[in-house]
Formats: structure tokens, sequence, C-alpha cells
């Protein structure tokens, strides 16, 4: 199951609302889908379908509230393709970036910033591919998944309490409702604690108490620092605005002994607009949340309420710092009152990515930094929590790799952080040391500790031969590269020998080695040249066949690959078939092979010439035990000059039909008859004649050549005559005549 690419907790869409409800959906006037069943819309709509433009969008829409970037892709591109309004050109680069077409994505986002202008509201994007790599305020991380934790639905928003953590999930509910969300077609989330064993392993989860879930959506919490205290999002039946939708609330609960009371909300919800996500400031003083209220920016944007006793303050907005003309959502405050929340508005990887802001005093944080790549992805990124030590903690990611749904992974920060530096290669022939252009290069960054691929990328080398990179201590990186005419080149090499290489770290490339060659067929018994001769020849480096015909002087020329074997066959009527391996050392180029012995001609010999597609030609030695499939060695020979006749007609395809005796049941029998020309085929592939040439057909006994039928009391050689392989000619180009020996074909 793919992932949801802005979750299912808050987040405001600019077309409608948020949360999903139980009932079936239906297009209704204007931009909504009723009830928010994304999925359910997506589902109903074939791939193939001839959709307009505002359909296109939706579905796209959809796909990407549901984790699915490439089947978004499909449809917005659709969607731009009948209208380039700016909200389609923006949306179709988001799932570009989020699918990881990145230099496309860079494109329509330029694309988008020139359809809005330069005013208010203008987001920065991503110029460059590479250039969050170098963006690490942990430094190098090491990220994977918490074990035992994460399910194959959706699991997020990680905050570790009471000696274990508490996070939200929809997997199966522990509920007697069994509700399900149209949205995502998965069930509501539920808040659940999970024992932290001593290994940082978890335990069994297990749902917080019902008076905190209830029968809809439930999740993203935050404690107050005595853990007596939880303030929590959740949407339920009460209170839906004047679009027919249930926003989301943020509600106050009270632990008592063991168990929680009943959840109240805070003041400064709203039934017209979402609040959710909450944290706090570390004296519990302040809290931080988001919402899609009236007055932000765009989108979902950051707010903070100051406590006032027992209530809180008129939230404010944290400003266009923070928040972009997207979405800023999954707020948290560490110990040191940075800022960490999740955002599509500013320059990201693609989906949700995490980012961090300085305190800039009371309750002020600076402009954010993206945390860069580890922590990030071209995924979905989110629900961050950090220790109080700095260097470890918990999010929530849909990048590959996971369960199911979202997971929340362990991050915990290197000890000395990664120092990129711009370096390159240039790919060069190895004599004469000129650039090569137009070499595909396949370049992998590999973590040098554990090998873990981190980046893969296919360039092609410009005119100078040269391809530039940032490459980061502890890395190895690898390198193919393929050029016509070259040898195949692959190297693996440290990030020290790449900085050191004065700027540029060159890759050799060794042209193939070819040397022209001439042959010429002989008449083994008076040295006499033949003409008109077919060559087939067969570099047993590679397996590639050539063919060629010698001349009036019986020569023929072709290029050979230094150093390899090579077989050679040459085929004339009257002559038995000539065969020669060789190597070809590059020392000569001038070579002269003499193949083929006059064959004498049996005593039987009648000659026939046809052309019809369909004459079947029987094999006399190709039999088989009773009940075997086996080639014995009298068929082996037969074969043998099935694969002669085969070389030297190149356009003919043929049906090897295989047929059994009356004995045994007909089901047996067809079975037994098609591994007996499986097995005939077999052969003569193996003696370098195409497969796509050869068909095999088992007849059973369908085809009996004399009276030996059912119940018919025959000798072993009687039955014998039915146990045989012919052959069918199915193919041969026109013009082609078969010239075959009724002595070996009758």
């Amino acid at each position: 199951m793919k992932k949801i690419i802005l979750n299912i907790i808050c987040l405001f869409i600019a077309t409608a609302g948020l949360w999903a409800q139980e009932a079936e959906a239906v297009m209704v006037s204007g931009d909504e889908y009723t009830n928010m069943a994304y999925m359910a819309f997506a589902d109903d709509v074939d791939m193939d379908a001839s959709v307009d433009h505002v359909t296109a969008a939706r579905l796209g829409r959809s796909y990407m509230l549901n984790g699915k970037p490439g089947a978004a892709v499909y449809w917005y591109q659709k969607a731009v393709g009948g209208s380039e309004s700016p909200e389609n050109i923006l949306r179709y680069a988001q799932a570009l970036l989020a699918d990881g077409q990145c230099k496309k994505a860079i494109n329509w986002y330029q694309k988008y910033r020139g359809s809005i202008g330069t005013g208010e509201g203008v987001r920065g994007f991503v110029s460059n591919c590479s250039e969050l790599a170098t963006a690490m305020v942990f430094g190098h991380v090491d990220v994977e998944p918490a074990k035992g934790i994460n399910s194959a639905h959706l699991d997020f928003s990680p905050i570790p309490v009471d000696g274990g953590m508490v996070f939200t999930s929809s997997r199966e509910s522990f509920s007697p409702f069994k509700h399900r969300d149209m949205w995502t077609k998965d069930f509501f989330t539920n808040l659940y604690w999970v024992e932290r064993k001593s290994d940082g392993t978890f335990g069994e989860s297990r749902p917080l108490f019902k008076k905190v879930n209830k029968k809809y959506h439930d999740g993203a919490a935050v404690f107050t620092t005595s853990e007596n205290k939880m303030y929590f999002s959740r949407n339920n039946r009460k209170g839906k605005n004047t679009k027919d939708i249930i926003d989301l609330k943020i509600y106050e609960a009270t632990k008592k002994g063991d168990t929680w009371s009943d959840a109240g909300e805070l003041p400064f919800n709203s039934d017209e607009f979402s609040s959710c996500h909450p944290t706090l400031t570390s004296g519990g003083q302040a809290m931080v949340f988001a919402s899609d209220r009236p007055g932000g920016y765009g989108g979902m944007d950051l707010w903070i309420s100051k406590k006032n006793g027992a209530t809180w303050s008129e939230p404010v907005n944290l400003g266009d710092k923070i928040n972009s003309a997207d979405n800023e959502i999954f707020p948290f405050l560490d110990q040191e009152g940075r800022l960490f929340f999740s955002s599509n508005g500013w320059a990201g990887l693609g989906g949700l990515d995490l980012f961090m802001a300085e305190s800039g005093g009371t309750n002020t944080w600076a402009a954010p930094t993206n945390l860069g790549k580890g922590m990030n992805s071209k995924m979905d990124d989110f629900g961050i929590w950090v220790d109080p030590n700095g260097e470890s903690g918990y999010f929530s990611s849909n990048r590959e790799g996971g369960m199911g749904g979202d997971d929340i992974y362990t991050w915990k920060a290197g000890e000395a952080p990664m120092v990129p530096a711009e370096s390159g290669v240039i790919v060069v022939d190895a004599e004469t040391g000129d650039a090569i252009p137009g070499a595909m290069v396949k370049w992998a960054e590999v973590t040098s500790a554990n090998n873990i691929v981190l980046n893969e990328n296919d360039e092609t080398t410009p005119t100078n031969g040269m391809l530039n990179f940032t490459v980061f201590d502890e890395r190895n990186y690898a390198f193919n590269v393929t050029k016509n005419g070259y040898e195949p080149k692959t190297v693996s090499t440290p990030v020290a020998a790449l900085k050191n290489a004065d700027g540029m770290y060159e890759i050799p490339m060794t042209r193939i080695a070819m040397m022209s060659m001439n042959g010429t067929v002989l008449d083994a018994g008076t040295n006499g040249k033949i003409s008109s001769a077919d060559v087939t020849l067969t570099n047993l480096c590679d397996n590639s066949t050539s063919v060629y015909r010698s001349d009036a002087s019986g020569g023929f020329s072709f290029d050979a690959k230094c150093g390899c074997d090579f077989k050679m066959v040459a085929m004339k009527g009257g002559y038995n078939v000539g065969e020669k391996t060789f190597k070809s050392d590059c020392a000569k180029e001038n070579v002269s092979i003499a193949l083929g012995t006059p064959a004498v001609a049996p005593t039987r010999v009648v000659r026939t010439t046809t052309s019809a597609v369909g004459q079947v030609i029987n094999l006399r030695d190709v039999y088989y035990d009773y009940d075997k499939w086996f080639i014995r060695p009298s068929a082996a020979r037969e074969l043998d000059k099935v694969v002669s006749m085969m070389n030297r007609y190149p356009s003919m395809s043929i049906e090897l039909g295989s047929h059994t005796d009356a004995r045994g049941n007909d089901e047996y029998n067809r079975n037994l008859s098609q591994k007996r020309a499986d097995s005939a085929v077999n052969y003569i592939v193996s003696k370098g004649i195409s497969r796509s040439r050869v068909s095999a057909r088992g007849y059973g006994e369908s085809n009996l050549k004399n009276h030996c039928t059912n119940g018919v009391n025959c000798s072993d050689s009687e039955h014998q005559d039915n146990r045989r392989t012919e052959i069918r000619i199915t193919a041969i180009q026109p013009g082609v005549h078969v010239d075959h020996d009724r002595s070996y074909y009758d």
C-alpha cells in the first residue's frame, strides 16, 4: 500500500475541507469532492479514461494526497495539457519532485513563478537538484525503521512518554464499529502506547483508554513535563462547518492515576477551520499548533497561543519567516526552544520536508533551514521528536522501504559531520588521453560503513567528457561507464581519491581491439576455392553470430574482436559441413581458413527442391525408449543434420513434432510427446540455433503411422514406428528453395 502524502491529520485542502466521513463519494459542483473520499474518487476512474482537465486535476490531487506521486504525475500532466493554470502548474511540479523527477520539476517551478510574478506569496523553490545535499543540520545521520512498532497501516507522530512511546496509528481499530475513512480506505486513527525495551526495540502496542480514543480520528499528541496532561487532535460528529465538513480540533485530557479524563476542547477551536498538531514550550506556558484559520498565508500555518491561568489566549500567526503560501504542519519544540516542523511550501526534496528554525528569543524564531538529505527524502517526512541531547530522536516518513503506510524511524547524528566538496570525473581514451563525449556514466554514492546505496545517477558526458558533482566524506563512489567502441569500465573508489585528483578523477576507457580478417573456403581434397558457400561465424566471447557467403574466389572478410575464440561453420550443397575453431590474437591481419570436405554421395541419393511452407520431413532415427524422452545417440546424429540444414538456410523456421505409440492414456501420451519434442528442440538450440526459429509440439497418439491403435496387439518394432519426431517447415524467405537428401529424409 502506498503512503499518504500529507497524512490524514489536519491538512486543509485548498479546494475543500479536511476530514473524510462515512459516506459514499459523489461528484458535486465546484471543486469539492463530497466527504473528501479521495481514494474512492481515484479508484472509480480508469487510468486510460478520457477526462477533462478539471477531473484530471482532481485525480492528480487524489493520488498526491494518498502518497502516489507517480499516478499524480500522470493525471497532472493531462491537467496542464488542458489548462496551464498556476495551481495546476504548481501541483504538477510538486508531483514531479515527489516522484524523483527533480530536473523536470524545476522547469515547471520556474514556469509557475513566471505565471504569478514576484509578488507576495512567491515561495522559494529548488533551483538545483543537488543544492540541499549540503544542508545537513545534524551532520551525517543514521536513519532506520523503529523496530517492533510499525505496521502495514499509518504509524506516525511518535513522542516518548511513561517509559515507552505514544504514537498515532490507523492499524485495525479496537473499536467494535470498525469504521473506515473514505479518503484512505483505511481505519480511522487512534492513539497507542508501546513499551520501549532496554535494547531500543518496542513491544506490543495497546490503544489508550476509550475516553481518549473515540469513533473517528484521534492523534498527534503532546504531553506536559509532568506527563499528567495531554493535548491532542480529534474530529467527531459534532460541529460541522458551513460546508458540512467536520474540522479537526485540539483537546485536553488529564491523567488521574492510571486513567485519563474525558477530553475537553480548547477555547480557540472553531467549527469553521481546523486546529491540530499541538506542541508545548518547555515550561508548558505556550502552545504552537497548525491551523487554517483566517489571517494566514495559505494552506495550514503555524500559530501560537499563550496560557493564561486555566485558559488560552487568542492565537497569533508565526509570520512569513515560518509560514509559506502552502502548508506548515506537525510542529515540535525541543529543549533549546528550536522549532521543528514539516512544510511543502519551502524549498525541499519532494513531498513534506522537515525544517528547523533557531529560537530568536521569547516565542520568536529565525528563518527555517531544511534538514537536508537523510532526514528528508523525496516522499513525506514529518512528525519529528528530538531527544534533549539534541543528537537523536524519531520522526515519521512514507519513504521507500517501509512496511506499508507511514512508518516511524529512529535517527542519530554521526560522530562527525559530513564535509562536502566539489569534484568530478573525466572519461578519457586510455591510449590517446582525449576526452570521450557521449559516454554513459552510471554512478552511485555508497556508505563506507554498511554499503547502503544513498544515491544513484545516470548521466552522459558532454563534449569535454567531464561530469561535476558534490562528494562527501565517509562515502565510497562506484562508476559504471559504457560507450560504443570501448570496453565497459567499472570503477569503485573512496571519496579521498576523488578529492585528491586535482579536481577531476580520470576514468580511462580502452578501445575494443578489432582486426580485419580474411577467410577462404577450400576444397579439402583438391585445395580448390569454393564459391557461394554459406559461412556462419560465432564469437564465443559474447555468442554473437554473423553470416557470410564466399565470393567467386572462395573468400570472405570479417572484423574480429582480438583475444576471442571463434567458431566457423561452412556449408554448401554436395559437401559435408566443415567446422573450425580459432582465436583472433590480432597478430595477423590476414588469415586464410580452409574448410570443407567433399561428400561421398550415397548410392540412393535422389535430390529434390521445394519452397513449400508446411512440408513435413520425416527424421529417420529420432526414436525414443518406451515412456522416455531422452535423446538417443542415433537421434543426436540425425538432429545434427537438422542443425546443418538450419545453418544452411538462415531464414528457415521449423516445428519439431513428436509422436507416441498408442499405449497409455491419451492425456499421458500428449504430455510425454511434448516432453520429447521439447527435448529435441533443446538439443538443437544447444548447437547454436536460435530458439525463436524452432518450436515444439507434442501430438501424442493422434497421428499413428500404422494400425497399432488402442487394443491392437503389435510388436515392439511396430510400436516404435509411431514413437518418432518429424520436422515441418513453418517459415522461409520467399524465393529460397530447400535442397534435401531423400536418403536421409525419406
